[in-house]
């Protein structure tokens, strides 16, 4: 049969038809800071250097509830989220070289 060899007592170790190759995979997630955090809706964001394009606020089962659609304005540091029911949300902000920011977001 055609089985790779994989023993390690035998005199060739491996097969030398196989090729591995391992790459070291980095999920980069960068956090935001919100505050206060938690919150009764209103939530404002430190500033700094960053150009943020959109938003979005999303449940803690992943559901999407909130969505900025176009830009935001760069000088925007404030958001008003008090129509959403008491809660852990996650708040993704994306700026304009598509770099993902996430906070977790506690409305009481």
């Amino acid at each position: 049969p055609n089985f790779p060899r994989y023993r390690v007592d035998e005199e060739s170790k491996c097969d030398s038809n196989l090729v591995s190759q391992t790459s070291e995979i980095k999920e980069d997630k960068k956090t935001i800071e919100l505050f206060p955090n938690p919150t009764f809706g209103l939530v404002n964001i430190p500033e700094n250097n960053l150009d943020f394009s959109s938003f979005e606020i999303r449940s803690i089962s992943n559901n999407k509830l909130v969505e900025s659609g176009d830009l935001i304005s760069k000088d925007q540091r404030e958001f008003d989220f008090q129509h959403l029911t008491a809660g852990i949300y996650i708040f993704i902000l994306k700026d304009k070289d598509n770099r993902i920011f996430y906070s977790k977001m506690v409305i009481l």
